[in-house]
């Protein structure tokens, strides 16, 4: 496959089994939901790597999480429509804790409102650089139908985001600002403190 470029093959998947277990020396399962060989073909037919981007489901204990990738909008209505025919693949995609949005947050890579509101997620967390304050996606992500908001976290705001978890008790969300940016940058974004200053956030 051209964009892998070893004798690898690339792994094709979607399936309400998961590809790591729960069994023996794992405590959690992984789910891969793209991509598909269609999606391959035709990234490679139209070169479009996104178009082969992963899509991964963590469950750890009640723990869980989905990892967009860069998958498209177009790829999200078909795992979307899978939800709507499959049982264990709507439980699963079913309040996720922590959802780390596709494609940077960018308009290509949202997953729908509908599945947004079946992930219902307690945090999205999204990979952007030095974007203006205009072009945030977060205000997309927040809103839940019922008016509440979610957290949405980025990394442009807060650097590196972990979340600490037992898969049992409440997960814990964290973050350290410390994100290379110049000073200028940071002014300009308005945030209240240096790049070279340790920030810890725990909620």
């Amino acid at each position: 496959i051209e964009y892998r470029k070893t004798n690898t093959p690339l792994f094709l998947y979607r399936s309400t089994n998961p590809i790591i277990p729960k069994e023996g020396s794992y405590d959690y399962e992984i789910y891969v939901f793209h991509p598909t060989e269609d999606a391959v073909k035709s990234g490679n037919e139209q070169d479009k790597p996104n178009f082969m981007s992963y899509l991964i489901l963590l469950k750890y204990g009640n723990y869980k999480a989905v990892f967009g990738g860069d998958v498209i909008e177009d790829h999200w209505k078909e795992i979307w429509e899978l939800t709507k025919n499959d049982k264990k693949a709507k439980e699963l995609f079913s309040g996720v804790h922590t959802f780390k949005a596709s494609h940077h947050g960018r308009n290509s890579g949202r997953c729908g409102k509908e599945m947004l509101n079946l992930m219902n997620p307690e945090y999205v967390i999204i990979s952007v650089g030095k974007k203006d304050e205009k072009n945030d996606a977060t205000e997309w992500y927040r809103k839940r139908p019922d008016g509440s908001s979610r957290n949405v976290w980025t990394t442009r705001w807060r650097g590196t985001i972990w979340i600490e978890t037992d898969g049992e008790s409440e997960p814990v969300a964290m973050s350290r600002y410390d994100r290379k940016d110049t000073k200028n940058h940071i002014e300009k974004l308005n945030i209240p403190f240096l790049s070279d200053t340790p920030y810890y956030v725990k909620l």
